[in-house]
Formats: C-alpha cells, structure tokens, sequence
C-alpha cells in the first residue's frame, strides 16, 4: 500500500473535518489520529491508497449521534 490518505466528509452537509494525521506504524499498518466528527449527523471516512499499481478508494459510512 502506498499513496494512503483519509479524509472526514459530510456528504449532507457538503463538508469535512480536518486535519486527520496519519503515521505508518508497520507494514500496511497505519495510526489515525486528529480525527474530529465536529457535528453529529452521518459521516464518511474516505481512504484512498495505491495497491501493486492501482489506485483505490474506501468510502465508510459512520453515523454521529
């Protein structure tokens, strides 16, 4: 895995949070921190990475009460 991002969107409300920190810990293993869901509401976290030459993208949704 290579090229690793996230990102913290709102997809209701056309905005996200930032800025999430990211620190390879491993092979493929990677810590998040300074991640804030500043509101409640429904949320996605948004990976993006480069695997054996192709690029992919992750949307997971996640629900802030």
């Amino acid at each position: 895995v290579s090229d690793m991002n996230v990102v913290l969107w709102m997809p209701e409300m056309g905005h996200g949070s930032s800025p999430v920190k990211l620190e390879l810990f491993g092979l493929n293993k990677y810590k998040v921190t300074q991640a804030y869901f500043i509101m409640p509401g429904t949320w996605e976290v948004r990976l993006s990475f480069t695997l054996n030459g192709v690029k992919h993208q992750l949307a997971i949704p996640v629900n802030v009460e």
